[in-house]
């Protein structure tokens, strides 16, 4: 299993816009092969803060939607970096092992 994770920070005052931007392209992202679920968090102190992440089957498969999420809306796609506050950060991650309840 793959998980990819996303930092993003916005303007402020675009906290609305962005969660719901992200929440769309999070849509997206549900129905395309090989995803298993996403969550998409924000800031515990309410700020300007996302957190998504996503787990994914194959390597393959979350590489293939990072290259089509460009090619899908990048109009939709270019209103939320504009509000960024800075770069993303962005990362891919092999699950070794799963915690334990």
């Amino acid at each position: 299993m793959i998980v990819g994770v996303a930092i993003f920070v916005y303007q402020e005052g675009k906290e609305d816009v962005a969660r719901k931007g992200l929440e769309k392209n999070l849509e997206w992202a549900r129905e395309q092969s090989g995803h298993i679920k996403s969550y998409l968090a924000q800031s515990l102190d309410g700020s300007n803060r996302f957190l998504v992440y996503s787990e994914w089957e194959k390597e393959e498969d979350f590489d293939a939607v990072r290259r089509n999420m460009m090619k899908k809306g990048l109009e939709d796609l270019e209103e939320l970096f504009e509000w960024m506050d800075g770069n993303p950060i962005y990362g891919s991650f092999q699950v070794l092992s799963e915690g334990v309840k």
